[in-house]
C-alpha cells in the first residue's frame, strides 16, 4: 500500500510540475476571494477558495489558499443580454449584446468571487487599500472584450470600479476597507481568456506606503482539456496539500 501511494505522490508531482502554465485547476462553484494579506513589510496576494469550492471538479475539504497563477476563475455559460438603461454603459456595449457575468449575489452554478481584507488588522493602516486594475490581456480581449467590475447598492445604484471599454487609468481603482470582504458584479462582453494584473496600494502605520501586484485569470465559457481535467481530479487533494501553505481565516 505504501508503494502504491508513494507511486501515486510521485506520479501526481511530476505531472503538476510539468503542466504549461495555462493549465492552472479550474474554479468553477462556491465561494472564493481575491485575498490581500500582509507579511514581513510586502503584500501576499493570493486566492482564498473556501471549503465545498469546486476545483478541477472537485468540492474543497478545508478552505485553501493558492497562488494567483494556480487557480483559473471559470465564467460560465449562459450569456444574459446587457439591460437597457444609461447606467450599464460603462460595461462597454450596446443594451441587448451579450455579456457573460459573475454576480455580485451568489449564484451556486457560478464562482462566488469576492475581495477580501480580512487577514489585515485594521489599525495598521491609515487609509484604505487601493486595488487598481493596470493591465488586462488573453484571447477574450484580442477579440473586443471588455471587462467591467461595479457594485449595485441597496437602491439600485450602480458604481464601476473598473471599466476596460475606455482604456486603463486613474480611475480603474477599488478601494477596500482593511479587515473586511465584499463583493462586486464583474461582466467579460466576449468569450475567452481574460489575465487582470492589480495593483494592491496602502499606507502603514509606519510610514512606509506598500505596493505590489499579481495577474489573476479568468475564462468566459471554458472548455477544459482532457488532460488538465484528468490530472486535476486525480491529483487534487496532494496539490490541496502542497498549497495550503499556511493556516487560513474562514
Amino acid at each position: 500500500m505504501i508503494t502504491i501511494h508513494r507511486t501515486i505522490l510521485a506520479t501526481c508531482l511530476t505531472a503538476l510540475a510539468t503542466l504549461p502554465a495555462s493549465a492552472a485547476l479550474l474554479y468553477t462553484q462556491g465561494h472564493g476571494d481575491l485575498g490581500i494579506a500582509y507579511d514581513a513589510g510586502s503584500w501576499d496576494l493570493h486566492i482564498h477558495l473556501h471549503e465545498f469550492a469546486v476545483v478541477g471538479g472537485i468540492p474543497l475539504a478545508t478552505d485553501t489558499e493558492y497562488q494567483p497563477n494556480e487557480i483559473t476563475i471559470a465564467v460560465p455559460n449562459p450569456s444574459v443580454p446587457r439591460p437597457a438603461g444609461s447606467s450599464f454603459s460603462p460595461i462597454g456595449i450596446e443594451a441587448g449584446q451579450p455579456m457573460w457575468f459573475l454576480p455580485q449575489t451568489q449564484d451556486v452554478n457560478k464562482p462566488f468571487f469576492g475581495f477580501a481584507t480580512e487577514e489585515l488588522t485594521p489599525g495598521d493602516w491609515t487609509g484604505n487599500v487601493a486595488l487598481k486594475l493596470t493591465g488586462i490581456s488573453g484571447t477574450g480581449v484580442s477579440a473586443g472584450g471588455f471587462l467591467a467590475l461595479w457594485e449595485t447598492d441597496g437602491f439600485g445604484q450602480k458604481t464601476f470600479n473598473w471599466t476596460s471599454a475606455d482604456g486603463l487609468d486613474s480611475s480603474d481603482v477599488l478601494d477596500l476597507i482593511p479587515g473586511t470582504h465584499a463583493h462586486f458584479s464583474m461582466a467579460f462582453t466576449k468569450a475567452g481568456t481574460y489575465d487582470i494584473t492589480v495593483e494592491a496600494r496602502a499606507t502603514h502605520v509606519d510610514g512606509d506606503e506598500i505596493v505590489g501586484s499579481a495577474t489573476y485569470s479568468f475564462e468566459v465559457v471554458p472548455v477544459p482539456e482532457p488532460a488538465t481535467t484528468f490530472i486535476g481530479m486525480a491529483c487534487i487533494g496532494i496539490a490541496t496539500l502542497r498549497r495550503n501553505r499556511r493556516q487560513v481565516r474562514r
